[in-house]
């Protein structure tokens, strides 16, 4: 069985991946934040280029070697301010907020993270920084057979973690595809048990 780092360096370098920027994205970006963003799980970069040529400066991270070397072509072709980076999101060793730092908003699209990366992603943000997450739920397994352990319950997040604030959530259907949409913020202080507000762990800009 091929390990994930070969499998999508085998479909990028046949481009099979996906080059749409996201229509979530598109219908949204007006939700994030001025300033930088990192696009996770990025593929071919499409939805960083789209941020880069509207001002952002973004950090683009994707396991598939492939992927980061042509999103570095085409940054260094464009003048695009587009950084890529070569990391496994779902290698336990890492140290995520050592690895990536902190950013102005955080983008995934159409990847499930792992529970200890769900967990960690609010540090990822500075306070008051936007997560936007759309990714296949699963209606979408039901509806072609895309594997379910990728795959979201419906409207599994608009619960979030203390540290997350929701503000929009979508069911989507749209080009064949069942998935959930959301925008959070990271909040600066969390309701603790006891009713009381206090300082958000580990918030500082890092």
């Amino acid at each position: 069985m091929r390990d994930a780092r070969t499998k999508w360096n085998d479909k990028y370098r046949l481009r099979e991946g996906d080059t749409r920027v996201d229509p979530f994205l598109i219908d949204n970006a007006h939700q994030l934040n001025r300033g930088s963003a990192l696009d996770l799980a990025c593929g071919l970069g499409q939805n960083s280029f789209y941020l880069a040529d509207k001002g952002w400066k973004v950090t683009s991270v994707d396991i598939s070697d492939e992927a980061v070397r042509t999103i570095r072509d085409r940054a260094r072709e464009e003048r695009s301010r587009v950084t890529p980076l070569q990391i496994d999101l779902e290698d336990p060793g890492l140290d995520y907020t050592q690895s990536l730092g902190r950013f102005d908003n955080l983008l995934i699209f159409n990847y499930k993270p792992n529970d200890a990366l769900w967990q960690v992603l609010p540090t990822l943000l500075h306070p008051g920084g936007v997560l936007m997450y759309c990714t296949f739920n699963t209606k979408h397994h039901r509806h072609c057979g895309f594997p379910e352990r990728f795959c979201l319950l419906t409207g599994e997040h608009t619960s979030p973690p203390s540290a997350l604030e929701l503000l929009y959530y979508e069911d989507i259907f749209q080009d064949d595809q069942y998935r959930d949409g959301y925008v959070f913020r990271r909040l600066e202080v969390v309701q603790s048990g006891d009713g009381h507000l206090g300082p958000l762990e580990q918030s500082g800009d890092g």
